[in-house]
């Protein structure tokens, strides 16, 4: 990785993992009132250690434009991957009724 682009990953890994992820992560609720029907929706899934709050950024952009979504916590974060599974389906499921479409 050249200098540059590790400067970079630098900058954005600080404010996620010690403000964003710790501090800020339900500050950007999940967009349900403003479903579009017949619109497909967004289920937002973070990776390994983090939360929602990696997502606030998305979830403000998907918003303006009017799209549905769920912004889900992985949790417990040292938990079995197989566990998380009903979260995933039950978010998707949500969003599929409150918007009507896949």
């Amino acid at each position: 990785m050249e200098r540059r682009e590790q400067i970079n990953t630098n900058c954005l890994a600080l404010p996620i993992f010690l403000w964003r992820q710790p501090f800020r992560s339900g500050v950007e609720p999940n967009n349900l009132s403003d479903a579009a029907p017949r619109r497909a929706g967004v289920v937002l899934v973070h990776g390994f250690v983090c939360n929602r709050g990696l997502w606030n950024p998305w979830m403000r952009e998907l918003r303006l434009r009017g799209v549905s979504c769920i912004a889900l916590n992985l949790e417990p974060v040292f938990g079995s991957i197989d566990d998380y599974v009903p979260l995933i389906e039950n978010a998707v499921a949500r969003i599929e009724r409150l918007t009507a479409a896949p």
